[in-house]
C-alpha cells in the first residue's frame, strides 16, 4: 500500500458523445482526432489534483455497444463516482455537478475529473437533503456538538474570540476584523435569529454551512467535521476513539476489556485524574452550575453533556461537587 486513496471513475454515455476523448484530453492534455474505440483503465498523474489527501485516480472508459451492457453495469458498480456524458444538458436529481466541456479545445476537461474527485472526498448526500435543500439531521447534530464545544463560555453564542479560535483551529488562520464584520452583517441580513449581541448563534452557524454546501464548498464543512472526529457516516471515527488513553495492560483489539495483551488480568489497574484534569473539570462544573449553588441540576447536566456525540446517560439525580 502506498498510502494513497484510490478513486475509480467510470465514464459512461451514448455513442459518439466523446467519452474516450474526455479521458485522453484530461489525462494527457492532448486531443486525439482518431481515438481508439475503448481505452484501457487510465491512471492520472499523481499530482493531477490538489485535494485534502493523496489520491490515485483511475478512469474507466466504457463501450456503447448493446452487447457490452453487462460489462458497463459492472464497471459502474465498481466505481466510486460516475461521469455521465450526453450531448444535451438536462437536470437529473442524482447528478451533483453539471459542466459544459470541450475535449477538442481542452476546455474544462480537468475540472470534470476534479469535480468527480471532490464528490468522493466531500460527499454531499450525508450533509444536505437534495429534496429540501436543508441540512440533514445527522449533520445538524454534528454541527451543534461542534458549536457547543467552541462556545467556551457556555453562553449559547460564539463571540469574536471564540469564532476566531474555531476559524484558526479548522483553517489555520483567523478572520480579520473586516471579515468578522462581513460575516456578522451577512448573517444579520439573511438570518434574523442567527445573531445576537453576544455573537453568532447556532442558526447563524448552520446558515453559514448551508451556504458553503449550496455554493459547492463542501470541503469547508467536511474540513470542520473531520477535524472534530467525524467520518463520512457522520459518526465519531474509530481512529479518534483509538487515541483515547487506556488502562495499563489493556488492548484496543482485545474482546475482553479486563484482559491485557499477554493474557494477564488488568482489573487491579488504578487510574487517577491528574491535577490539571481536576482543575479543568472544576472549571467546567462552574460554567454549567447555573444556580451557583455547587450542585448541577438535571437541566445543567443535560446542557453539559449535549456536547457528547451520543447521549451519555439519562439524568436521574443532581450532582454535588465536594
Amino acid at each position: 500500500m502506498n498510502g494513497r486513496r484510490r478513486i475509480n471513475v467510470a465514464v459512461v454515455g451514448d455513442r459518439g458523445v466523446g467519452k474516450t476523448s474526455l479521458i485522453t484530453s484530461a489525462a494527457q492534455e492532448v486531443f486525439s482526432e482518431r481515438p481508439v474505440p475503448v481505452l484501457p483503465p487510465t491512471r492520472f498523474p499523481a499530482d493531477f489534483a490538489v485535494v485534502s489527501e493523496p489520491v490515485d485516480v483511475i478512469a474507466f472508459d466504457t463501450s456503447s455497444r448493446p452487447e457490452d451492457a453487462q460489462a458497463v453495469d459492472e464497471t459502474i458498480r465498481a466505481a466510486d463516482v460516475v461521469i455521465f456524458m450526453e450531448g444535451l444538458i438536462r437536470e437529473f436529481p442524482v447528478i451533483e455537478v453539471s459542466i459544459r466541456t470541450s475535449s477538442r479545445k481542452l476546455r474544462s476537461v480537468l475540472d470534470v475529473f476534479y469535480q468527480a474527485i471532490k464528490t468522493v472526498l466531500y460527499p454531499k448526500a450525508p450533509l444536505l437533503d437534495a429534496t429540501t435543500g436543508r441540512l440533514t439531521t445527522p449533520c445538524v447534530k454534528a454541527l451543534l456538538r461542534i458549536f457547543l464545544m467552541c462556545d467556551s463560555d457556555g453562553d449559547g453564542a460564539l463571540n469574536d474570540e471564540e469564532l476566531n479560535t474555531f476559524q484558526f483551529l479548522c483553517f489555520g488562520q483567523p478572520l480579520t476584523p473586516d471579515e468578522l464584520a462581513s460575516v456578522r452583517q451577512m448573517v444579520a441580513e439573511r438570518m434574523a435569529d442567527g445573531l445576537s449581541d453576544a455573537g453568532l448563534l447556532f442558526p447563524g452557524f448552520m446558515y453559514l454551512h448551508t451556504l458553503f454546501l449550496t455554493r459547492g464548498r463542501l470541503e469547508s464543512t467536511w474540513t470542520v467535521l473531520r477535524l472534530f472526529g467525524y467520518n463520512e457516516q457522520l459518526r465519531i471515527s474509530d481512529s479518534v476513539l483509538d487515541r483515547l488513553p487506556r488502562p495499563p495492560g489493556s488492548s484496543s483489539s482485545s474482546s475482553d476489556p479486563s484482559s491485557s495483551s499477554d493474557g494477564s488480568s488488568s482489573s487491579s489497574s488504578v487510574l487517577e485524574l491528574s491535577e490539571q484534569a481536576l482543575l479543568y473539570l472544576g472549571h467546567v462544573f462552574d460554567i454549567y452550575d447555573s444556580s451557583r449553588s455547587g450542585v448541577l441540576s438535571p437541566m445543567d447536566l443535560e446542557h453539559m453533556f449535549n456536547r457528547a456525540p451520543v447521549p451519555i446517560y439519562q439524568v436521574r439525580s443532581c450532582v454535588h461537587l465536594m
